[in-house]
């Protein structure tokens, strides 16, 4: 087997582990203060991994700037899709809102 089939299996399967994992904390902080919660992990974890390895130093400088607008746009896209109320996940996770 391939390494980009075993990581893209990896991948799937942490995804996977994680829904289930995630589930009741998720339940008790609420979808934005268990993703707020989630981030900072996310923050510390690869700051630490990232300062470790010195593999900071491969990221141009040049490329921050769509680094930092492309965490801004799915943040923001995140928040205003999963916010409105006429998207399709709310239909399809309230099946009485179909006729």
């Amino acid at each position: 087997m391939f390494l980009f089939e075993v990581a893209a299996l990896g991948a799937a399967a942490t995804w996977a582990i994680g829904g289930l994992i995630s589930a009741k904390p998720a339940a008790h902080l609420g979808a934005i203060g268990f993703n707020c919660v989630r981030m900072w992990f996310v923050v510390v974890f690869l700051g630490i991994y990232v300062f470790a390895t010195g593999t900071w130093s491969t990221v141009d400088s040049s490329h921050a700037s769509l680094i930092f607008l492309s965490g801004f746009v799915g943040i923001f896209m995140g928040i205003h899709c999963c916010s409105s109320r006429s998207t399709v996940w709310d239909r399809v996770a309230q099946p009485s809102c179909f006729p």
